[in-house]
């Protein structure tokens, strides 16, 4: 059974992957927006600026930023799941 789920479990893994490639393909242009940023004063406002751009040059770049957070959550998501339901079986 934990096989059948690692194995279900893998194409959102090369999912995650691809996107993170993609985006340490971004890095230099990540890092010219973070300096290009860092002199704005306020700190909230350097700091949606900031996020707003990356998030822009991320977009333009056809990568999916929040897919690195978002396929971590679902795998915990799924491993909770199936742990829960293997207790319940079990006792």
């Amino acid at each position: 059974s934990a096989i059948v789920l690692r194995v279900a479990l893998l194409p959102l893994l090369w999912y995650q992957l691809r996107e993170s490639r993609r985006l340490a393909a971004m890095t230099p242009q990540l890092r010219a927006i973070r300096l290009e940023c860092a002199s704005l004063s306020p700190l909230p406002r350097r700091a949606w600026t900031t996020a707003g751009r990356m998030y822009r040059a991320c977009r333009a770049a056809s990568v999916q930023p929040l897919a690195l957070v978002a396929v971590p959550l679902l795998q915990i998501s799924v491993l909770v799941y199936s742990v829960v339901s293997v207790r319940r079986m079990v006792l």
